[in-house]
């Protein structure tokens, strides 16, 4: 019995981590941390791989398997939005994502 209410609490664990991710978190987190890492070359920014790691290991639910397909495909979506900017446009987007970036702990 008591296997069987571990089990149960175990699953009920499982059911509220699976709920409180949607895909819209997904979508917003990719989104949001693709167009950061997209900005590496263009902005100048040097990425601490082990921040980033470690700030996946902390906001991604290690169960989902769209996530990774999802950020490739926005990072490389804000790439081309990069190249496109105007000088005006790249300067404050640079400047919001080095203080972002700063925020996060994600740059060396």
């Amino acid at each position: 019995m008591k296997r069987l209410l571990i089990s149960a609490a175990a699953l009920a664990a499982l059911t509220t981590t699976a709920v409180a991710w949607s895909d819209q978190d997904r979508s917003e987190l990719a989104f949001a941390l693709g167009s950061i890492l997209a900005a590496e070359d263009f902005c100048g920014l040097t990425f601490n791989q082990a921040a980033i790691e470690a700030f996946i290991g902390e906001n991604v639910p290690a169960g989902d398997m769209h996530f990774s397909a999802q950020l490739w495909l926005l990072t490389n979506g804000s790439k081309e939005s990069l190249k496109v900017m105007s000088e005006s446009q790249l300067t404050a987007h640079c400047s919001q994502t080095r203080r972002v970036a700063a925020e996060y702990d994600l740059t060396e």
